[in-house]
């Protein structure tokens, strides 16, 4: 049941993400992103011509899935092409999203956690942030927060139906974001190594099987391509292996992606390959370059990995208005590291560093409190839901490599909120053991 406190968390929470949309609807360009533009053109494709591309004449997309494009034509259909509605669907799904962070916590813990994730969350501003941005981060990481609880739940209980109802969210969630395909292989390792349940993993794995094998063999019919999304070979080719090169040889990261364009660009004259085949030679360049220089990919990997937990309050002077560096600073971040990556977003305006200042403490102060919640969570034996939000946190967390950004925090910052819930609970609790401890006095 909602409960007071709750109905207080969630009001602040509409109430910060309203704010910043109140104060960019004049605006709307201030909410767009450099990804906004291909899920809007792709959206407005399902909705004019009933097709899944870019262009009336283009190839049939490969690269992003449906889920976001398909959320967007929905409300787009509703609303006449409104970026606004758009924009308000997803506030009001970041507040659900708080009350299921408190549901999780609860779930997992107790009320009292519940609460304090739940309030976390509310405050996060990579969620506030997300919440107002044409991107799927804020649909997907309500999704998977969905899956997740549903799974827990399942756990809890040995219950069939969220088991089921769970590998449907997730297998839904991965055609918002690709990389949900990977939380599905460690719902799959935590039912057979630490449940020890082969039947549970061969159901789940059937039905998030199922989710995803409409869309396999929609990209083999119409471009020969044998994958769910060519995300890799994207990632492979224009970042990670380019980056790859750039740091070996010296060169700017523009050159060295230009160099593997020019290989592709001779292939394509050779062999007049499909679509497929094209993406397949794509990953196949990228590849190569980290197959040569493996020790180097891993090292600049683990450092763009780091840039996840860099605080993201550099995006909400964009969003009020404030002109900044914009487009490049990814780039600036997994090459230069964070201090100069700050530098380009702000456009020089060091001065609002003091401005932001306070978030930056408060992030560094939630990310203290869930080390205390993990830690004292770790003195006990976690149990197979515990290890689910673990490895769903790590995953997330090191898959961004060379172009980790504090966008990609926001799917797990739910389940960072409910760690950070349990440490304040803990830390509390301790303060009043303390003060509460009688005091002896020597004459």
């Amino acid at each position: 049941m909602l409960n007071r406190p709750l109905w207080i968390i969630l009001c602040v929470a509409l109430v910060l993400r309203a704010s910043l949309l109140v104060a960019g609807w004049r605006q709307p360009e201030r909410f767009l992103a450099p990804d906004s533009a291909g899920y809007d053109a792709l959206a407005r494709s399902l909705t004019e011509r009933g097709e899944f591309s870019r262009t009336p004449a283009g190839p049939a997309e490969l690269f992003r899935t449906p889920g976001y494009p398909l959320f967007l034509a929905g409300v787009y259909a509703v609303s006449g092409n409104s970026v606004g509605a758009v924009l308000a669907v997803q506030i009001f799904l970041d507040v659900a999203l708080c009350w299921l962070v408190y549901l999780l916590g609860a779930r997992l813990f107790d009320r009292r956690a519940g609460l304090w994730a739940a309030g976390l969350q509310a405050v996060s501003t990579v969620a506030i942030v997300s919440s107002v941005r044409i991107l799927s981060d804020s649909l997907f990481a309500f999704m998977l927060t969905a899956a997740i609880l549903l799974l827990v739940h399942h756990f809890k209980t040995s219950r069939w139906w969220p088991l089921l109802l769970g590998g449907l969210v997730a297998g839904a969630a991965c055609y918002v974001r690709p990389v949900g395909v990977f939380f599905g292989v460690i719902v799959l390792l935590v039912l057979l190594l630490r449940c020890r349940a082969v039947r549970k993993a061969i159901v789940f794995a059937v039905v998030f099987a199922a989710c995803l094998g409409p869309w396999v063999l929609r990209n083999h019919i119409v471009a020969d391509y044998r994958g769910f999304s060519s995300v890799p070979a994207e990632a492979a080719f224009k970042f990670q292996g380019p980056y790859v090169m750039a740091k070996v040889e010296g060169i700017s990261v523009e050159s060295a992606r230009s160099r593997l364009e020019a290989e592709l660009a001779e292939y394509k004259a050779a062999e007049d390959p499909t679509c497929g085949q094209l993406e397949a030679k794509r990953a196949s360049l990228g590849l190569g370059v980290l197959r040569r220089h493996p020790w180097t990919f891993l090292a600049m990997h683990a450092r763009g990995s780091l840039m996840v937990w860099a605080p993201g309050e550099a995006e909400l002077p964009a969003l009020l208005g404030v002109e900044t560096g914009g487009r490049g600073t990814a780039e600036v971040l997994a090459r230069q590291g964070l201090p100069a990556a700050v530098r380009h977003y702000l456009g020089g305006r060091i001065w609002l560093l003091w401005l932001l200042a306070p978030f930056v403490l408060f992030l560094l102060a939630r990310y203290a409190l869930a080390a205390i919640g993990v830690i004292r969570r770790a003195r006990l034996r976690m149990r197979p839901a515990g290890w689910l939000v673990v490895l769903t946190v790590v995953l997330f967390a090191i898959l961004p490599g060379v172009f980790g950004h504090p966008r990609f925090r926001v799917p797990i910052t739910p389940m960072l909120n409910v760690a950070a819930g349990v440490g304040a609970v803990w830390l509390i609790g301790r303060l009043r053991r303390r003060q509460a401890r009688p005091t002896t006095t020597t004459d």
